[in-house]
């Protein structure tokens, strides 16, 4: 009468196997095969999501008065702060085609938002170097007509998204002038 008790349960779970092709077998066979060492951690499935609807990505057109190290100040973009939360993406083209930027938004709070520089590439030059005749200007004429090529005070086209295109434009207008 005086056996050491015995809890019921520890005597189930050490008799019990797992049934033949679930997970639990599976995970029991695995268990064998790593021969006692430690299991490395998971990430947790919950966490994982499309990036997509955890974060936006802000396009910014940098005004040509602007300058590169004015877009990491924490007030430059404290009147949108609003836009923006944290881990927000912001490409930053500026007018004249010079360099491309991506920004991610680390904090934001009222009035201020603090960025970093993920990337950022500063290009030669534009992609095609073009003597313009005197009769015909390239201009860029703000947020909405962009782009434009003028001759004389006519506009050609207009709504170009940056320089390179606009004198691709007129390089191909003046070639087919000649022909």
């Amino acid at each position: 009468m005086n056996q050491p008790q015995v809890k019921v349960s520890e005597t189930i779970d050490k008799k019990r196997k797992p049934a033949r092709g679930t997970a639990e077998e599976l995970q029991a066979q695995f268990k064998e095969m790593q021969g006692g060492k430690v299991t490395r951690k998971k990430a947790l499935q919950a966490r994982v999501a499309p990036a997509q609807g955890a974060r936006n990505i802000h396009r910014y057109i940098m005004p040509r008065e602007d300058d590169f190290a004015d877009l990491l100040e924490t007030d430059y973009w404290g009147h949108v702060q609003a836009r923006f939360n944290i881990n927000d993406h912001i490409e930053v083209n500026p007018d004249d085609g010079s360099f491309y930027a991506e920004l991610i938004v680390r904090s934001t709070t009222f009035g201020y938002v603090v960025t970093a520089v993920i990337n950022f590439v500063e290009f030669d030059g534009p992609v095609s170097n073009l003597t313009v005749p005197e009769e015909y200007l390239i201009s860029f004429d703000g947020p909405y007509e962009k782009w434009q090529v003028k001759r004389f005070d006519q506009v050609l086209v207009s709504q170009l998204e940056t320089k390179d295109l606009a004198q691709t434009w007129l390089k191909n207008h003046l070639r087919d002038l000649r022909a």
